[in-house]
């Protein structure tokens, strides 16, 4: 698959993840990470490491707008909220290698728990 048909399979998978049900939730939010993750890393294979950092966001973005997304379900805001670690890591790891410091990372991390934190006081 080159990067364009894998741009619009990323693509296909973040609409079919907001129409998704409870049943197919964790195989599309799966999916979803993976390509997009297999996207930054083709690009940092590339030496493309502005386009590798951009992805890691969108990807890390595009699950925290499922996460406070009310029009989505329960049980898929929980799946991409459990998922969100993955693209974090990645981007923490992109940081240390290009920039060597970890202020970008850690304003990611501070967003995500405050995010989690009023998602999961919502939920109770």
């Amino acid at each position: 698959m080159n990067a364009s048909d894998t741009h619009s399979h990323y693509s296909v998978l973040l609409t079919k993840l907001s129409k998704c049900s409870s049943a197919c939730a964790y195989q599309t939010v799966d999916e979803l990470v993976s390509t997009g993750l297999v996207l930054a890393n083709f690009y940092g294979e590339r030496q493309q490491s502005l386009l590798q950092e951009l992805f890691l966001r969108r990807l890390f973005f595009d699950l925290l707008g499922k996460v406070c997304d009310p029009l989505v379900g329960s049980v898929v805001q929980r799946i991409c909220l459990d998922f969100t670690y993955q693209p974090l890591f990645a981007l923490k790891r992109f940081y240390r290698t290009y920039h060597g410091k970890l202020e970008a990372y850690y304003k990611l991390e501070r967003e995500l728990r405050i995010l989690s934190n009023e998602f999961l006081a919502c939920k109770r």
